[in-house]
């Protein structure tokens, strides 16, 4: 039982005065083979302030890259971008906490590489046109949007986008307006969207 105490004692004292000091900000950082060429990376899907941490004992078999891979897992992306880098340490302890955003670049994968030459942006108009179902800029046809749609019934909904991105792997269809908005489809359903 005093070495069970002993162990929670240690742990507890290793653990509990522990500080982190922010040691970088970085525009972009990945542990991935992602080439956003031709891709507005801001517009895309993101999931804002995703922290990740790899912190092990002295900071035996600790790596920053083990905490950007964390955290772009945490976040479903594979690109984080505005993100700040911290180094844990306390006592008994050390390791990297990494904090930002996480985007999902659309890309193919070709065995270990990246095929490049499948991804292409298309700008369709710079205008969607008016449609039965109404524009991009009516908020209760994007209120209507679900997981799972179709593409033809989201034409339905918000008419043709102004812009794609089109990988083997999924689609984004842009809908300018001031602050702009998207529809990402998985395969051929919506998988996400985000309002103008």
């Amino acid at each position: 039982m005093n070495i069970v105490r002993s162990i929670l004692a240690v742990f507890i004292f290793g653990t509990a005065f522990g500080c982190s000091t922010r040691i970088a900000g970085l525009t972009v950082a990945s542990t991935k083979n992602v080439y956003p060429k031709g891709i507005d990376v801001s517009a895309l899907p993101r999931q804002e302030g995703v922290e990740a941490t790899d912190i092990g004992f002295l900071g035996i078999g600790t790596s920053l890259a083990d905490a950007v891979d964390k955290a772009l897992e945490r976040g479903q992306g594979n690109l984080m971008i505005d993100a700040v880098v911290y180094i844990w340490q306390a006592p008994l302890f050390i390791g990297w906490k990494v904090r930002g955003t996480v985007v999902n670049v659309p890309y193919y994968e070709d065995g270990d590489r990246l095929n490049h030459t499948q991804i292409r942006r298309e700008v369709i108009a710079k205008s969607a046109p008016e449609t039965p179902g109404g524009t991009s800029r009516s908020h209760s046809a994007w209120s209507r949007l679900r997981r799972g749609l179709d593409p033809r019934t989201v034409r339905d909904l918000l008419g043709a986008p102004a812009e794609k991105s089109v990988s083997p792997k999924s689609t984004i269809w842009f809908y300018p307006d001031i602050e702009g908005g998207y529809v990402l489809f998985a395969g051929d359903r919506v998988k996400s969207w985000k309002a103008p």
